[in-house]
C-alpha cells in the first residue's frame, strides 16, 4: 500500500501505526519482513496487521548481486522489479524460470497449505516476542481454504474472508483492483470496530 489513502496510513491518523508494506511483494517477503522487523527493532506490545496476497507470487534470495527478488504474473508477461541491477540476458532467464515454475511446479492448494504453515510459525514467533498479529487475506478462497482461515481467526467481514470479494461486491475497488480511497477507509473502520478496539487495544 504505497499510496496515502491506504488503510495503514488512515489508521496512523489515530494510532501509533507504521506502514512497512511494499506493493507487489510475495507472501514469502511479507512474512519475512515482519520477522526481520521484530528481530531488528526488538519491538514489544505491538499489533502487526499482515495482509497476505496471491500464492502464485514467488520471492526468495538470489546470489546475483545479493538480491531478494519477488516475481508476479501479469496479463502479458512475468514481472520482476524494473530497478534491479541485473543484466538483460540474466533477467530473461529468471523470468523464464518463473514461467516454468508456474507451468510445471506451482499448485495452488499445496502452496496455500504451505502458506498456512508459515502463518502458524510466524504467529508463534510474534506472540513469543510479546506482540500480537492479525492476518488479512486478499485473494478469493474456496470452502476448504475458508475453513483454514477461520480456524486461524483471520480477519473477516460478515464471514467474508476474501477482501478482494468484499471490495468487489461493495464496489470499493480502483481500476487496478486495489482498494479505492472509500474502500480503504471502510476497511479501516471495520478493522477498528471488529478487531482493534475489541481484541487488541485497551480503551481507557
Amino acid at each position: 500500500y504505497p499510496k496515502n489513502d491506504n488503510f495503514p496510513n488512515l489508521l496512523a491518523e489515530k494510532y501509533n501505526c507504521e506502514n512497512i508494506a511494499i506493493s507487489g511483494h510475495s507472501n514469502y517477503s511479507i512474512t519475512k519482513k515482519i520477522y526481520d522487523y521484530i528481530e531488528k527493532t526488538k519491538v514489544k506490545d505491538s499489533l502487526f496487521i499482515c495482509q497476505l496476497t496471491y500464492t502464485h507470487r514467488l520471492g526468495f534470495h538470489h546470489n546475483i548481486n545479493n538480491l531478494w527478488i519477488d516475481y508476479l504474473p501479469e496479463k502479458y508477461g512475468y514481472k520482476m522489479p524494473n530497478n534491479l541491477n541485473i543484466e538483460s540476458d540474466i533477467r530473461k532467464k529468471l523470468e523464464t524460470m518463473y514461467k516454468t515454475y508456474l507451468k510445471y511446479v506451482y499448485d495452488e492448494d499445496v502452496e496455500f497449505f504451505n502458506l498456512m504453515r508459515n502463518v502458524d510459525l510466524l504467529k508463534s514467533y510474534v506472540e513469543s516476542s510479546n506482540n500480537k498479529i492479525l492476518f488479512i487475506n486478499w485473494p478469493k478462497v474456496n470452502q476448504i481454504q475458508k475453513q483454514e482461515l477461520k480456524k486461524r481467526n483471520f480477519f473477516n467481514i460478515n464471514e467474508e474472508y476474501s477482501m478482494f470479494n468484499w471490495s468487489c461486491d461493495n464496489k470499493l475497488t480502483a481500476p487496478d483492483t486495489h482498494l479505492n480511497s472509500i474502500g480503504a477507509n471502510q476497511l479501516k473502520l471495520e478493522l477498528e470496530k471488529e478487531y482493534i478496539l475489541k481484541n487488541y487495544l485497551k480503551v481507557v
